[in-house]
């Protein structure tokens, strides 16, 4: 953990992160987790619970990122400018970041809760992005969008969407478990629960290395109830794949089914709310949240 002006990670020139954990840094300033001026590979890994005092909670990107088969989430900046409480595609206009089979979710910041795009590229294929918040504009993201097609993103206000437009489902939750959980694999995962859109609704079959999830486990699982979208191998977009013997944890006192605790506690003598609903807060400790 840090508190300086970067949190987690300083990049200044080429850096892979491969089966990995960033989690629970603070930046006074950008980036969070990680705060990259160059080239940064992501693959595999899993970047929560990390803060910037200004933008970039989890990743502050003025480079070169490439995110695959990777999650990024719970994660928050305060910026009401930048935030980008997730990522934060600098201020540098040859900026790039390309995201394949990845999930970014329940992520905060006054604007851009899940991705803030300030005038770079940011180009993504078979990812989620859902569950993201702002008390502004982008809840999931903010600024212009390079879609390669099959993608899920919830609420698109503040977001501009170019490129192939095939296969992506807009304005629907992923209906992801919101506890970051051991699911298999070196790292943490978001599962998609029993319903989720998201399941069989892909279609990335290049590069060909990408045939497994984050877990490792085979992609695409393709399950014979469930219709492919069109044109789609039966992959599941983010990078969760659904298998048969995945189990859906029950979460107490959700009474909805949307994976969260429907139950919160007003705490008079302080005037808050503890343990918010929308943020699952009160089924932090059985996670790795």
């Amino acid at each position: 953990e840090a508190n300086t002006v970067t949190g987690g990670i300083r990049n200044a020139g080429i850096l892979n992160v491969i089966d990995s954990i960033i989690a629970r840094n603070t930046a006074n300033s950008e980036g969070g987790g990680i705060d990259s001026d160059w080239s940064l590979t992501i693959i595999r890994s899993s970047i929560y619970r990390n803060s910037a005092g200004q933008y970039g909670g989890g990743i502050s990107n003025n480079g070169s990122l490439t995110l695959t088969n990777s999650t990024v989430s719970w994660n928050s900046a305060a910026s009401s400018t930048f935030g980008g409480g997730g990522i934060f595609n600098e201020i540098n206009g040859s900026s790039n970041f390309t995201a394949t089979n990845s999930t970014i979710s329940f992520n905060r910041a006054p604007i851009g809760g899940g991705v803030f795009n300030n005038i770079g590229t940011i180009n993504f294929k078979n990812t989620i992005i859902s569950d993201n918040s702002s008390t502004g504009s982008g809840p999931d993201f903010q600024g212009e969008l390079n879609s390669q097609g099959y993608n899920l993103i919830e609420n698109t206000v503040g977001l501009t969407i170019v490129g192939t437009t095939t296969g992506n489902i807009l304005g629907q939750d992923a209906r992801l478990d919101p506890i970051l959980r051991s699911n298999g694999g070196a790292t943490p995962t978001h599962a998609l629960r029993v319903g989720s859109s998201a399941i069989d609704q892909g279609a990335v079959v290049t590069p060909t290395a990408l045939i497994t999830d984050q877990r490792g486990l085979i992609r695409p699982f393709n399950f014979s109830s469930i219709p492919n979208a069109p044109g789609g191998n039966g992959s599941d977009i983010g990078a969760f794949e659904r298998q048969t013997n995945d189990v859906t944890v029950a979460v107490p006192f959700d009474y909805d089914g949307d994976g969260k605790a429907d139950i919160s506690v007003y705490r008079q003598s302080g005037g808050s709310w503890w343990m918010r609903s929308s943020e699952n807060g009160s089924m932090c400790a059985l996670g790795w949240g």
